[in-house]
């Protein structure tokens, strides 16, 4: 299975706040991340969001050998004792790469829209994809709004489908089949576990929802080695 590339479709289901952390003076504290001024979801946010997916998927699942994986992983600690050899790296690992010169397994493309819908919406709605939503600041003790704490940030609203690419890199190559299947059916597990998505989900937005569509007629095959290995205890 060397060489799989999967594209992946992200239906953001709220406004999306993906910090940029610039700073509009007089008009907005945060910025959520554009792409030349439509919303997007830049890679290093999706991964770091599926990465916790799988992470809680793992823990809360230790049923089995493959679902093993090193207290940094399990502790999202780059200090805790972690897979020092490619050959050998626990799931995480083999997949995200560590700082043990593991190298990941998987590229992952940041979400963005397809070349019409975006060429159609700088057209016809330029400037309606950022929106100002305000706050105050809670006083820890009080429990109500602060004076003088009211704060600003600029969300992006989606008007379709963003679309991005998960991509196997060479040297994974290395792996058994039956390794590197279970690999990517994990990676496809984490991203259908993943919900919301930037700093706005705990303030009522980035409620998202990951697919393959492309793949819908072969996605009982893409998970059955991570369910196989979840209902017999692991591959031998």
């Amino acid at each position: 299975m060397p060489g799989t590339s999967l594209r992946y479709r992200l239906d953001i289901k709220s406004y999306l706040m993906i910090g940029s952390s610039v700073s509009d003076p007089g008009r907005y504290d945060r910025i959520a991340s554009l792409d030349d001024g439509l919303a997007a979801a830049r890679a290093s946010s999706v991964i770091g969001r599926v990465k916790q997916s799988m992470r809680e998927f793992l823990v809360d699942n230790p049923v089995c050998p493959a679902f093993e994986i090193c207290e940094r992983q399990r502790k999202n600690d780059p200090a805790a004792p972690g897979c020092t050899e490619e050959s050998s790296g626990c799931p995480m690992c083999r997949i995200f790469g560590g700082p043990g010169g593991i190298r990941r397994g998987y590229r992952i493309l940041g979400a963005y829209y397809d070349d019409q819908t975006a060429s159609w919406l700088r057209a016809n709605l330029a400037g309606a994809t950022l929106q100002r939503r305000s706050r105050n600041r809670i006083h820890d003790e009080k429990r109500r709004a602060m004076e003088d704490h009211l704060f600003t940030n600029g969300v992006a609203l989606t008007f379709d489908y963003l679309w991005g690419r998960i991509s196997e890199a060479p040297h994974h190559a290395i792996r058994s089949a039956e390794e590197r299947a279970f690999d990517l059916g994990l990676l496809v597990v984490a991203f259908r576990q993943t919900v919301t998505l930037g700093a706005s989900g705990s303030r009522g937005g980035g409620e998202c929802e990951f697919d393959f569509p492309d793949e819908k007629d072969q996605l009982e095959e893409l998970l059955k080695p991570v369910f196989d290995a979840w209902r017999q205890g692991g591959p031998s």
